[in-house]
């Protein structure tokens, strides 16, 4: 657990400060998140962690205009029926539709996306409704915008939201603009091992990589020429790079079957790695031949360098196949250069490995972790863990995140 250190950032696009969600899945009553630039979910299976995830994604969906099984698909969110995604449960009433709200920017300024939407549980229809939908901004110098079902100045199709096309107004303020274009960006990356590798296709392709890991060999590449064009320096990608050990090389080349197995089926552009300690005409390894944790310590070196990162995206359970002390230096190192992205990435992560935890620095007010659970009723609660004086005692005395989140002290753990 870190307790120091602290940093001025400037930012070129407003960042999402806060999040509303109600009637969502487990998210019964009103959820209200007030968010940094790195959110670290910890929690039990099946607490609500990648709901809140999945939340965001609805809201994304509803800014760029439609919310069916397509667009959510393509932000990584699952696909359900009515009777799935709204709340039901027996201790509260059974709401009619499910509320969202984003707002983005400093206090004082903020861009505010509201959103309400509805499906009828019986005979549901292939797109969710807009029961209201509103952009507004204080201080930003744009007017108001929003419609319901009472508006009666509106005649559109109850499925189609407005925001979007609101978006290219050239009289909104460049700021709110920005806001929305990242939160229609927005999606939750899921990483496998088989797509990484390359050996399975991507089904969603994204920017920069697909959202199970797909064309990452590409993604490398256009990092390094992106870097090269603009003269920037690559010691961030290999302060990355070192965190695997026994690497001495890596390059996008095309396959050779001289080192693929003909059972491997030949992609267009590959990963090679060289191994530091065999010998020179066997330590040419690709993607498939690895271990797992170096690509998954490569794709997050692009989420925190590519340049078409999104400004807001999610990675859920990033740290799947990572050695425990792998997975607290590669969140330590994330963390520090995405600081200093002035392009946001401001990132949303879910993890089940306590080490993560360790390789944060809570001291930072961009950097917040949340322990999500379920209460009593069975409803999602996110709480954040601050740093308090009962936490830097803890420090001092030994006690790591880690530790304390597994002798279940910070919540966030099931109950067993």
């Amino acid at each position: 657990m870190k307790t120091g250190g602290e940093a001025i950032f400037a930012y070129v696009l407003p960042v999402l400060r806060r999040l509303t969600v109600e009637g969502f899945k487990s998210i019964g009553r009103e959820l209200d998140i007030q968010l940094g630039k790195v959110n670290v979910f910890i929690g039990a299976n099946g607490s609500g962690k990648s709901c809140i995830l999945e939340a965001l994604g609805i809201l994304s969906a509803g800014a760029e205009g439609r919310i069916d099984d397509g667009h959510l698909l393509r932000r990584g969110v699952r696909p359900g029926v009515p009777r799935l995604y709204k709340s039901a449960f027996k201790k509260l009433r059974q709401r009619p539709c499910i509320t969202l709200r984003a707002e983005f920017g400093p206090e004082g300024r903020q861009a505010t996306y509201k959103l309400a939407i509805d499906n009828p549980m019986e005979n549901p229809l292939d797109a969710w409704r807009y029961r209201s939908e509103s952009l507004a901004d204080k201080d930003w110098e744009y007017k108001n915008y929003s419609r319901s079902n009472r508006s009666k100045n509106l005649p559109v199709d109850s499925q189609t939201g407005l925001t979007g096309r609101c978006a290219t107004d050239p009289a909104m303020n460049e700021p709110v603009r920005n806001s929305i274009q990242s939160l229609i960006d927005y999606a939750i990356f899921s990483p496998n091992t088989q797509t990484l590798r390359g050996l399975v296709p991507d089904l969603y392709q994204r920017q920069p990589i697909g959202l199970s890991g797909g064309r990452l060999p590409e993604a490398y590449g256009e990092m390094l020429r992106f870097q090269r064009q603009e003269d920037e320096d690559c010691e961030n990608l290999e302060e990355f790079l070192s965190l695997v050990d026994w690497m001495s090389g890596l390059r996008v080349t095309n396959p050779s079957r001289h080192i693929l197995s003909p059972n491997v089926p030949a992609p267009v552009r590959v990963l090679e790695f060289r191994d530091r300690y065999l010998l020179p005409n066997s330590n040419r390894l690709l993607a498939h031949d690895v271990s797992e944790g170096a690509l998954y310590v490569l794709s997050l070196a692009i989420f925190a360098l590519h340049p078409q990162t999104p400004a807001i995206l999610a990675i859920d359970n990033f740290d799947q196949a990572l050695n425990p002390r792998l997975a607290r230096s590669l969140m330590t190192l994330y963390c520090q250069q995405v600081m200093k992205r002035k392009g946001v990435a401001q990132t949303f992560f879910t993890t089940h490995n306590p080490a993560v935890l360790d390789g944060l620095d809570i001291s930072n007010d961009e950097v917040r972790l949340f322990a999500v659970d379920r209460d009593s009723n069975g409803m999602t609660t996110a709480t954040r863990i601050l740093l308090s004086e009962e936490l830097i005692s803890e420090a001092k005395s030994g006690m790591t995140l880690s530790r304390l989140w597994v002798s279940g002290r910070l919540g966030g753990v099931p109950d067993l």
